[in-house]
């Protein structure tokens, strides 16, 4: 390494400066090499301690709630946490009171009643009841149903007239908060007969008003969960994208201004560290700083196109994590490189289809290449992250006072990003001047390129010579003989004998047949002795 990469040691001792390098006379591709580096630890300072620290909060399971990760007990926010920890209590939903108003308004409204799963006649007095066909406690036990409703709307599901079922108070109160098939074919105490046997319920209609009353409640959370889905992944694609678009757009403009900040400021020390001047010195500093402007702003069609392609990446990441988590559901950590693996795919693919640069062949894969591979140290440097996570975690450094949690929250992530930089320079490095590199895309170039081409050059003169041909033909015989099958096609259409039309075009050829209409011609085919002479 001493042979390829100089080294710069910056001593501050009485305001004086030490530039040591083990190359004298310098290498212009290695002293690039190390300001790129430069540029990474600087970037990485900005992201970790800056701006992933501030726009990022990635969470388990990602910013939309899911079903499935609702059944898991792992919750987007404090809303869908409170619904999935509530734990039942039928007076939510429903008390006592409620029941018997509803139940007068029935008594009011009907001349008779009948037990909807007997078909029995029932007294208007407390020997009838009315049933939740869907029990509120199963509605409640629903993952989806408790995810996508409040307690008021379950509450308003639960009690409409589609779910309540007039029958006998002894057939609802031993069904209590039982589903509808569990109830129907539990055995009585000391009895082998079900209660479906027992009360004497007709279980196939017992069976469909439960179904219909679930297929309604269904539906209600179908429509509830297209709605929920559309407006939270809509919402968090918008956000994700606008803050990874602007952490891309100020990580070019903070790494740039730093860069020249950086590297200026010991230079300004190092010239007045003899004759110190506070007026020089701030107006030297105001000029690196305008000098560090002026190049962000140079820069500005670039910040546009990192804002630009980090919405997108960041739109896709959200939409790409939501669906993942319909499944499975992803930690934290797995957010950031689903991030990191979109906007690298999304960047490769950009240049390989679309190819804005116009780039040769061999050039367009390179870049390629370079993206796909600083992608996968983009998620290398995240399982750095989470592993140093686990070590910090286990070390005690969280108990720290006041440090310790910030500490936590950063040092893992900056590690991480730090080696994914260094990874990503080294990376370019190699691509760029590797000869194995260079055979790979030489390779490439004649296996697919130069097949390409030839494919190309012999259709071409396949071309030339049909044309050459073309090129000899008489255009007034060619005309005459087109206006004869003109002719031919025109008789066809009016409907004359195909026969007569064809014999009189190969008589005109000299061609003198044996018949001279569709019967003749019959006739010929149906004589056994007939031989065709022309």
């Amino acid at each position: 390494m001493e042979k390829i990469l100089s080294y710069l040691y910056y001593e501050f001792d009485n305001e004086e400066i030490i530039v040591e390098s083990h190359n004298e006379n310098g290498n212009d591709e290695i002293n690039c090499l190390i300001k790129e580096y430069k540029k990474v630890v600087y970037n990485s300072l900005i992201t970790s301690f800056g701006l992933d620290f501030i726009l990022f909060e990635d969470i388990d399971g990602g910013n939309v709630q899911t079903v499935h990760n609702f059944e898991k007990g792992v919750y987007a926010n404090q809303k869908f946490r409170e619904r999935g920890e509530r734990q039942y209590n039928r007076e939510d939903y429903v008390t006592a009171s409620e029941m018997n108003r509803k139940k007068k308004e029935i008594y009011k409204r009907e001349k008779e009643l009948r037990c909807e799963y007997t078909g029995d006649k029932l007294q208007k007095d407390g020997s009838t009841h009315l049933d939740h066909i869907v029990s509120l406690k199963e509605l409640h036990d629903d993952p989806k149903t408790r995810m996508l409703n409040s307690v008021e709307e379950i509450k308003k599901i639960g009690n409409d007239n589609s779910n309540m079922a007039l029958t006998k108070a002894s057939i609802n109160l031993s069904k209590g908060e039982k589903s509808m098939e569990e109830f129907l074919n539990t055995k009585r105490k000391g009895s082998n007969m079900t209660n479906a046997e027992y009360f004497k319920i007709n279980k196939e209609k017992a069976t469909y008003l439960y179904k219909q009353s679930k297929k309604k409640i269904d539906s209600h959370n179908a429509r509830k969960l297209l709605q929920h889905y559309s407006r939270e992944i809509g919402k968090d694609s918008i956000l994700q994208g606008s803050k990874l678009g602007i952490r891309q757009a100020l990580g070019i403009i903070c790494t740039e201004f730093t860069f020249i900040i950086f590297d200026e400021i010991p230079l300004l020390v190092k010239e007045l560290k003899n004759n110190f001047d506070l007026k020089i010195f701030w107006e030297k500093l105001r000029n690196i700083i305008e000098k560090a402007v002026i190049c962000v702003k140079e820069k500005f069609k670039d910040i546009l196109d990192a804002f630009k392609n980090g919405f997108i990446s960041g739109v896709l990441s959200s939409v790409v994590t939501t669906i993942i988590n319909m499944f499975l559901t992803t930690a934290k950590n797995v957010v950031r490189i689903i991030r990191q693996a979109i906007v690298s795919i999304k960047e490769a693919l950009k240049i390989l289809i679309y190819n804005p640069d116009n780039l040769p062949f061999e050039k367009k894969v390179c870049a390629a290449c370079k993206i796909i591979f600083l992608g996968i140290s983009a998620i290398i440097g995240n399982l750095i992250t989470e592993a140093v996570q686990k070590l910090i975690s286990t070390s005690g450094v969280a108990s720290i006072p006041l440090i310790g949690e910030v500490l936590n929250d950063t040092i893992p992530i900056f590690v991480g990003t730090l080696v994914s930089g260094i990874m990503s320079i080294s990376i370019i490095y190699f691509i760029d001047n590797s000869d194995l590199m260079r055979k790979i895309i030489k390779y490439m170039n004649n296996t697919i390129y130069d097949n390409v081409v030839n494919d190309l050059k012999e259709a071409n003169k396949i071309l030339d010579n049909y044309i050459s041909k073309l090129m000899d033909i008489d255009i007034k015989e060619l005309n005459k003989k087109t206006y004869e099958i003109i002719q031919i096609n025109n008789r066809l259409e009016r409907g004359e004998d195909m026969t007569t039309v064809l014999t009189d075009f190969l008589s005109s050829l000299g061609c003198n047949m044996q018949f001279k209409n569709f019967e003749e011609f019959n006739n010929c085919m149906l004589d056994k002795n007939f031989v065709l002479e022309l």
